[in-house]
């Protein structure tokens, strides 16, 4: 997913933390903005702490100065860059599961997975109505929920 456009500020081999940066003259890349990174909205980065303890600020960059970030952040970064992520969405976990089934083939899928998984638990903890239905449901659910779905209309 990264271009000859960008530089890997460690090794070439991906890693859990990456640190990319524009080429000279790819400014126009990001909106104007120093990185990808800075794409991100006040929502996204309270997200992002809460969920996975980086504190980035407007600019992109944490503490120290570096735009250095899990590669799923720096995912949805250049996803609002790119308007896949309009600035007015806020992220969801649908979002989030479609961002991995993108990337299901990738060789950093675990840990996207990882990170998307404490992503959708935050939003969960947020809001419990914005956690993802299971993907299957089991017969003692299904017998309970229409146990009860039958009792209420009973009444």
């Amino acid at each position: 997913m990264i271009s000859s456009n960008f530089s890997l500020s460690a090794s070439a081999a991906p890693t859990l933390a990456q640190e990319i940066t524009p080429s000279a003259g790819t400014t126009d890349r990001w909106n104007g903005k120093p990185n990808n990174l800075a794409n991100l909205t006040d929502g996204d980065r309270a997200l992002i702490k809460d969920a996975l303890g980086l504190d980035l600020n407007a600019d992109g960059v944490d503490s120290k100065g570096h735009a250095l970030a899990p590669m799923l952040v720096h995912i949805m970064a250049i996803d609002r860059a790119q308007g896949r992520l309009p600035a007015n969405q806020p992220i969801t976990a649908g979002y989030l599961q479609n961002l991995l089934a993108d990337n299901a083939n990738s060789s950093d899928f675990a840990e996207l997975k990882a990170g998307v998984d404490k992503l959708i638990e935050a939003l969960g903890r947020r809001n419990p109505a914005s956690r993802p239905e299971p993907a299957a449901v089991g017969p003692v659910l299904t017998s309970a929920w229409s146990t009860a779905r039958t009792t209420d209309q009973g009444s």
